[in-house]
């Protein structure tokens, strides 16, 4: 998966996500990134979102796990939604490219304050996957 990640295969992530959580169905850990990766890419958006939002039931305070929440809602046109479960979320717990989708999620739902903050502390060179490279420039915009 890291290999996948580092050379911005979101397919090849995907895959390796997704036999990860067959081998180890109980690390929740693998899971969150596997749905991330859908809901990423847009696949499976409805199913992913459904089962992001269970395991954010189990870890109400993980932040990843709110912002691929966030990210499902979006999907499916509910900037709402999508803004409350930005709530809370620890940007030191997470990773460039999801710090990219939160400052876009955050734009979308007129928080323009927020954005150029996180924006800031974004390394321009920061390995991302090209998704989240797009959520990046978006939100730039």
């Amino acid at each position: 998966m890291r290999s996948c990640q580092a050379n911005g295969n979101i397919e090849g992530l995907i895959v390796a996500a997704r036999e990860a959580v067959r081998r180890w169905p109980d690390d929740e850990n693998f899971m969150e990134r596997y749905l991330y990766a859908n809901l990423l890419a847009g696949r499976e958006i409805e199913l992913s979102l459904e089962r992001t939002l269970s395991l954010l039931d189990k870890r109400p305070d993980d932040s990843p796990t709110k912002i691929a929440a966030a990210l499902g809602y979006f999907r499916f046109g509910d900037i709402d939604m999508s803004i409350n479960h930005c709530q809370g979320v620890d940007l030191n717990h997470c990773s460039p490219g999801q710090q990219a989708v939160f400052a876009f999620l955050a734009r979308e739902g007129g928080y323009g304050e927020a954005v150029g903050t996180v924006l800031k502390s974004i390394a321009p060179d920061a390995k991302m996957l090209p998704q989240e490279r797009d959520f990046f420039e978006r939100a730039r915009k």
